[in-house]
């Protein structure tokens, strides 16, 4: 994704939030060229490998915020897996893969699963939370606002 991004693109990741892309650097020894990302409304700056770029995409316009949010209360199809350890490993591999309709899918499946354990519980919420951050950041809405507005989505599911 890393030759879709470019030096003041504002991007989101569920690690650190929202931040812009300040340059491209080389670092001996930290896996070769990295993105330098300053971290929105924090004194903090987080240097990325280009290697794993594909956490980390542009923010949202505020139409495709819109629409995400409508996305999140209408029906998925949940996924069969082996086991629950499976199952746990899928959305913990997944989870940083950023794409906002993944990361919509990802909640709606979440969200719906009965048997849901601690460590599906925290990806959900991580997840949840970084969509609150971006509406927040894009939409310019109160972090608890955005929050009750993506739970209100999810409606009538857990």
């Amino acid at each position: 994704m890393s030759s879709q991004l470019k030096v003041n693109d504002t991007v989101v990741s569920s690690k650190f939030g929202i931040g812009i892309i300040v340059e491209f650097e080389y670092i001996e020894g930290f896996g070769g060229e990295c993105l330098s990302i300053q971290v929105h409304n924090k004194n903090a700056k987080v240097l990325i490998p280009n290697r794993e770029s594909h956490k980390l995409r542009k923010v949202a316009t505020p139409n495709e915020l819109h629409d995400s949010i409508k996305r999140l209360s209408s029906n998925i199809t949940v996924r069969d897996f082996e086991s629950k350890k499976d199952r746990i490993n899928f959305f913990k591999e997944h989870s940083e893969d950023q794409s906002l309709n993944e990361s919509i899918d990802m909640i709606k499946e979440l969200n719906t699963l009965d048997d849901r354990g601690s460590a599906e519980s925290k990806i959900l919420q991580t997840l949840i939370d970084s969509l609150a951050n971006e509406m927040v950041f894009v939409l310019e809405s109160e972090f608890d606002h955005a929050k009750e507005t993506i739970l209100n989505a999810l409606g009538g599911n857990k």
